[in-house]
């Protein structure tokens, strides 16, 4: 009797449980009030500390010009081709259903008209943000303010490059090399984190798309002949050039070349990255003149732009913190962070430098580093100890940051000013291309797997997954052992979460005696020692948002 209670139980809110969550499938709202007040914190805090005459923000504004359900349906489907198949292919990964939202819809073009009639200069426009970023005069922003269509003001927040911590730090005695490769002085920042024996294996990126955010890139580097570069995008000058130009710093491709190389780098006996076979996209999004602030709009016109053009992982070593308080690393305040979040709702794993300001005044993380769904990376020593300079975290929300650690002292990589030369760097810029390129390997092996499931496998399998902290995350990654790891919900061990997973869940919850072990740790969704409605609950939410 108690069997059948039970199961009808579980049967009953299976059903209640999946009609609520076809109710909230609702169709999407498209007008939104505007906010009060008008303008950010930042910005009322920004126009108080200067008397710049023209002031650099984001203007969001309350909808996308589509007013009814069938202009949105229409305007839906107009959109579908300004993405790739690729793309598209990701985003079923993730995306139940409809594969567009209204974040995909264009900017009304009217709205931006009429702010240029205002002396609006205008730099990028956001689809997923339905906003525009560039200069206002500042006797028009109470202009701008009134106007219907505009929700809100923000700063255009802008920063400059921090120099790296300690670099040129002088390189060890070469390791012994391994069987398949001659990974020369990179063999400790791989082997520490289990890449060649992932490698070994035969997964070297290869099929993958990567984004690199960066400063400019220069593949005249004989480690970076081999790169597959499928696109090419310079947000600075709004040109298809990413190495250096006209108008550049000298040494503005350094720092791209440098992380380029750790993610991606191959020269037999000098060095390898995790993901050397891996496809790139390669962004020029910082601009790193002294006079010249890097603007945070170029990283998400960027991330929107490789998300459209199918990338599957990003990698970012920047974070910004100029002109916030810690108050806004709360994972919903900066642009950055939102853009963020949204490229892995749409099925991109975001990877992110922690930053390097844990000495400094400000000490945290950054943006983007404080979103939900990022993967932020720290950087510890050759010797698995956390760096002096690496940003700690909680977020403002009390979330522990950063999500992992890999090598950020020392790291081998090219030299820019020399085509056959290599040195060694430090800083969390160099833990994230690490991190990111094993991020690549883990979908060549699951391409099935979501952004989330990525980063559950790799925090869930680093060494201090038992006690994470704010300083080292969840801990140094494993390669090895986050490839081998079986999803929370993946109750029959296919790769994938689905209908039978969830009624083996069911099963498992009534007597847990016929399964093996792996099932009843994989059911226990929640983590809470057992298998219940809760579990089965969660995993149905799991099924029917992947993206989550």
């Amino acid at each position: 009797m108690l069997f059948l209670l039970k199961k009808t139980s579980f049967c009953i809110g299976f059903v209640l449980l999946n009609i609520s969550l076809l109710a909230a499938a609702d169709q999407p709202q498209l007008v939104f009030a505007k906010k009060t007040p008008i303008f950010s914190s930042s910005l009322s805090n920004y126009l108080n500390a200067t008397k710049e005459l023209q002031i650099p923000v984001w203007i969001f504004f309350t909808d996308k010009g589509v007013t009814s359900q069938r202009e949105y349906r229409r305007a839906v489907e107009a959109s579908a081709p300004l993405l790739t198949e690729r793309a598209l292919t990701r985003r079923k990964k993730v995306m139940k259903g409809k594969l567009l939202t209204f974040e995909d819809l264009p900017v009304h073009d009217a709205y931006i008209v009429e702010l240029g009639n205002i002396g609006f200069e205008k730099r990028h426009i956001s689809k997923w943000l339905n906003a525009v970023s560039g200069f206002l005069p500042r006797n028009n922003l109470s202009v701008a303010a009134n106007l219907p269509f505009v929700r809100e003001i923000s700063l255009l927040h802008r920063t400059r490059r921090k120099p790296q911590p300690n670099n040129d730090v002088l390189p060890g005695e070469t390791p012994s090399g391994i069987d398949s490769l001659d990974y020369g002085q990179s063999l400790e920042q791989l082997q520490q984190i289990d890449v060649p024996a992932v490698q070994k294996l035969g997964y070297t990126g290869k099929g993958i798309i990567i984004c690199m955010l960066d400063v400019g890139f220069n593949l005249s580097h004989e480690a970076l002949q081999h790169i597959d570069k499928i696109a090419e995008h310079d947000f600075i000058f709004d040109d298809d050039t990413t190495s250096n130009q006209e108008g550049d710093a000298p040494s503005q491709q350094n720092h791209g070349t440098e992380t380029l190389s750790v993610i991606g780098g191959a020269k037999d006996g000098q060095l390898y990255g995790p993901a050397f076979e891996a496809s790139f996209i390669l962004a020029k999004t910082e601009d790193i003149r002294s006079e010249t602030p890097i603007e945070e709009d170029n990283w998400v016109a960027a991330i929107e732009w490789a998300e459209g053009l199918g990338a599957d992982v990003s990698s970012t070593s920047l974070g910004y913190y100029d002109w916030y308080t810690y108050e806004d690393m709360d994972g919903k305040t900066s642009v950055m962070t939102r853009a963020a979040d949204l490229a892995v709702a749409r099925g991109v794993v975001v990877v992110v430098a922690a930053g390097n300001e844990r000495n400094t005044a400000w000490h945290y993380i950054g943006a983007p580093a404080d979103g939900d769904s990022v993967i932020s990376v720290g950087a510890v020593t050759s010797s698995g100890i956390i760096a002096g300079f690496s940003s700690a975290g909680p977020t403002f929300d009390g979330r522990i940051k950063p999500e992992v650690v890999a090598m950020g002292v020392g790291v081998r990589c090219a030299n820019p000013y020399d085509p056959h030369g290599y040195r060694n760097l430090s800083g969390t810029s160099f833990a994230c291309p690490l991190t990111a390129g094993v991020a690549a390997l883990l979908l060549q092996a699951h391409p099935t797997w979501t952004p989330m499931q990525v980063r559950e496998a790799l925090m869930m399998t680093a060494d201090r997954a038992d006690n994470p902290d704010n300083l080292y995350g969840w801990g140094l990654i494993d390669a090895l052992a986050a490839l081998r790891y079986r999803q929370k919900g993946d109750v029959n061990g296919n790769d994938q979460i689905d209908e039978n997973d969830i009624f083996l869940a069911g099963e498992i919850a009534l007597d847990d005696s016929k399964f093996e072990h792996e099932a009843v740790v994989a059911a226990d969704v929640n983590g809470d020692g057992e298998v219940n409605i809760f579990d089965i609950v969660k995993l149905i939410r799991k099924m029917k948002s992947p993206g989550l």
